[in-house]
């Protein structure tokens, strides 16, 4: 179930199309699909299309270490350093911004600044945030990398907060086929995804 709102981290590249955020701790990170959110002058909401963890030094990649160990948690236990050198982020596509008390659809009109907090959005918010499907368009048209996955992930996510999942899922498919009406091989691959 989805929580209530969450600091997770902090904004360290952004664009009005999309931004990375450095989670605060390692590992753990809003899942492929969820929304988010900045807060300040002004809210952007945006999309998890990535989830990645690094080395914080770009030209030091991590090597393995545990040849020796019997799990994977005594890697970490007897090297706990790993947790300062390592890093993970999450990249979001913009899609909506709140305007005094509206949602708007669509990319803000300026990105949100460098350090900028970043929450998870609440039940209520998702809610709020779907109940138009006017994001749909921006999302199937933003030619990511599996965009398709991305999409019917957040549908999946969003309808997790719905009153009825499957009205939700079974309203967002009706959506879907009306935008992808010339692409029914895409249409239907993501319709099977949406599928319980």
């Amino acid at each position: 179930m989805i929580e209530q709102q969450i600091k997770i981290g902090e904004i360290i590249e952004a664009s009005t199309i999309q931004c990375t955020t450095q989670c605060y701790r390692l590992y753990e990170s809003p899942k492929l699909g969820a929304l988010i959110q900045t807060q300040g002058d002004l809210q952007i909401f945006g999309i998890v299309f990535d989830v990645s963890t690094n080395s914080i030094d770009p030209g030091r990649r991590p090597i393995a270490i545990g040849e020796t160990e019997d799990t994977e948690e005594d890697v970490y236990n007897n090297n706990p350093q790993l947790t300062q050198l390592l890093r993970t982020e999450i990249r979001t596509l913009s899609i909506g911004s709140r305007v005094d008390t509206e949602i708007q659809y669509g990319l803000p009109p300026t990105p949100p600044k460098i350090h900028s907090f970043v929450y998870t959005c609440s039940p209520n918010q998702i809610s709020e945030f779907v109940s138009k499907m006017n994001f749909l368009s921006l999302l199937l048209n933003s030619n990511l990398p599996a965009i398709d996955e991305i999409t019917t992930s957040f549908l999946k996510y969003a309808s997790e907060v719905n009153d009825s999942p499957r009205d939700f899922l079974v309203s967002s498919g009706k959506e879907l086929a009306s935008l992808l009406s010339s692409q029914i091989q895409r249409l239907d691959n993501m319709l099977k995804r949406l599928s319980p």
